[in-house]
């Protein structure tokens, strides 16, 4: 079989999703640069114009120019994949296309609506119900995510798990000194996540700062990312850091020196807390400690 790949995430900025995208194919070019010629699959990548793809030749893999946006993916992308399997990593592949492999990373367009502007909510709840009708494999990050994508429409024999790693953090050595520079000299928790309303971060960081010593700093890493939803007065704690986007190494140093690192990731109803604030979603905090 061929395969072309839809490269139109690698001139995107750098959320969880291109980061993913980046990450499968690095690790996809490695592995084949490992094989024998005659071992390969024919696989072509479409970047959009400007894009180096590291590792590309040696992996025996071609590059065509690809679109640069989402008309560009819709319109052209199914004719420069004809009879190719077109691989879509970021949550969009060509809805012309004979076949696809796409990976929906979660069903938060119809779960968090609130999450999102009125045409990117639109335009994927809208991309999720065509592959499904256009009988496309899925491939989505958990079985939780999975459960909701079925729950919306997809159909269960063409959705397939594929989990997330977080092994590139270890690639990079972990840059000390650039806490430092971020004014984390003591103590801190590192608090990660969007700007996205059910990333609950504002919450997140009014809990800990409830419960945690009042000399650990609570550092909040993410909000580098643009989104339909601004936490008002996250920062307005003194203890509460709010970091720019971070290297690969600085985060590598915060995950090895932080205290515990929280992800606030939550999707459901709307729960009450004591003091009469409101958790959007249901909690499910994941708190790793390293003491």
């Amino acid at each position: 079989m061929r395969f072309l790949i839809n490269g139109r995430f690698l001139n995107k900025e750098l959320t969880g999703v291109a980061r993913v995208g980046r990450e499968m194919l690095r690790a996809l070019l490695a592995e084949l640069a490992e094989r024998a010629a005659s071992a390969r699959p024919d696989i072509t990548i479409a970047a959009p114009d400007g894009v180096s793809v590291i590792g590309a030749r040696e992996a025996g893999v071609r590059i065509v120019r690809g679109p640069p946006n989402l008309l560009g993916e819709q319109a052209l992308l199914p004719w420069l994949g004809l009879g190719a399997t077109i691989v879509s990593f970021a949550n969009s592949t060509p809805w012309l296309a004979r076949r696809s492999i796409v990976w929906i990373h979660d069903a938060h367009v119809f779960e968090a609506p609130e999450s999102y502007g009125r045409f990117y909510r639109l335009w994927h709840q809208a991309m999720m119900r065509a592959c499904t009708q256009r009988g496309f494999q899925i491939v989505t990050v958990s079985n939780y995510s999975r459960d909701a994508l079925i729950r919306h429409g997809a159909k269960p024999g063409r959705v397939g798990v594929i989990y997330n790693g977080g092994d590139h953090i270890l690639s990079e050595a972990a840059d000390m000194s650039a806490l430092q520079s971020h004014g984390l000299n003591g103590d801190f928790v590192l608090l990660l996540g969007s700007r996205a309303k059910h990333k609950n971060l504002p919450f997140a960081a009014a809990a800990l700062s409830q419960r945690l010593d009042s000399g650990v700093q609570i550092a909040v890493a993410g909000l580098g990312q643009q989104g339909a939803y601004v936490g008002e007065g996250l920062g307005a704690s003194g203890r509460v850091k709010i970091l720019p986007m971070l290297s690969d190494a600085a985060l590598g140093a915060g995950d090895v020196r932080a205290a515990g690192v929280v992800i606030p990731t939550v999707v459901g109803g709307v729960w009450q807390t004591e003091a009469g604030g409101e958790w959007w979603g249901a909690p499910r905090v994941v708190w790793k400690s390293t003491a």
